[in-house]
Parts: structure tokens; sequence; C-alpha cells
């Protein structure tokens, strides 16, 4: 899922794992989609990485020079 979204344009899709993958694909990557496994998780599990991606924040600085290459 995450390797076909991303071959849209401004789509930023992160495959999310855990809380840590969940607050990385924001903070690091300003990801604006996240992927969630239902074979892997519990709904609940999925319920709080897609709030801890909605809660965090990009952080910007050296991290927007890596969004502005992959744009």
């Amino acid at each position: 899922m995450t390797i076909s979204a991303n071959k849209h344009n401004g789509i930023r899709c992160a495959s999310i794992h855990n809380l840590f993958t969940a607050e990385m694909a924001k903070k690091h990557n300003n990801a604006n989609i996240i992927a969630l496994g239902s074979r892997v998780n519990t709904l609940e599990e999925c319920i709080s990485f897609i709030n801890k991606f909605r809660d965090s924040e990009f952080e910007k600085g050296r991290h927007q020079d890596r969004i502005n290459k992959i744009e």
C-alpha cells in the first residue's frame, strides 16, 4: 500500500508498526498518509498509532532538506 501511494505526486506515505514509527514518520519525513497492517496490530494499537501520528509535528530543519529533495 505504501509503495503504491508514494507513486503519486505530493504523497508521503509511511508504513507504521509501532508508536515510534508513527511519531518519526511525521517528525522526520512529514508523512501525510500512513499505512497500518491489520494482521500485525490490533485495532486498539492502530488507533494509538493514528493518535500519535496526528499529535506529532514536523521538525523541519535538516528534515526539510530531505523533503525538498524528494519533491
